[in-house]
């Protein structure tokens, strides 16, 4: 009787603050005040609306692997495959849209020991 074999599917997140930028954004539409004496224009006065805009600027990063574990413990695991991202998210408020972390976000084993012994029983294991 060998050991029991599972797939594990492993998830991190992590959301951090990065920056706070303020800009200044014109309104494209302007008011136009004309002053006359008479019928003549003697003057015009053009104003315009501007609004300062705060961002915040958040790092989000996530991570995934998957694993081949043999036994009941961690002991004994392979990295079949791994992958890590990251990405800059912009908000209009300091809160933070995910987390700061988030660990494991997902964790999710399948045990798959009895598909690997129909393949030892059926010989497809071994090279010829």
């Amino acid at each position: 009787a060998g050991s029991a074999a599972s797939l594990r599917f492993r998830a991190e997140e992590r959301c951090t603050f990065d920056r706070e930028e303020s800009r200044e954004v014109e309104n494209p539409r302007k008011r136009v005040e004309e002053v006359s004496i008479g019928s003549m224009i003697s003057s015009a006065v053009t104003s315009k609306v501007v609004t300062t805009v705060t961002e915040y600027f958040w790092k989000y990063e996530c991570m995934y692997e998957l694993l081949a574990v043999r036994g009941a413990g961690d002991s004994d695991k392979a990295t079949i495959f791994s992958r890590s991202s990251h990405t800059e998210l912009k908000t209009a408020t300091k809160s933070a849209t995910h987390p700061a972390a988030k660990v494991p976000a997902i964790e999710a084993d399948v045990n798959i020991t009895w598909l690997i012994r129909q393949l030892e029983a059926d010989g497809a294991a071994q090279c010829n």
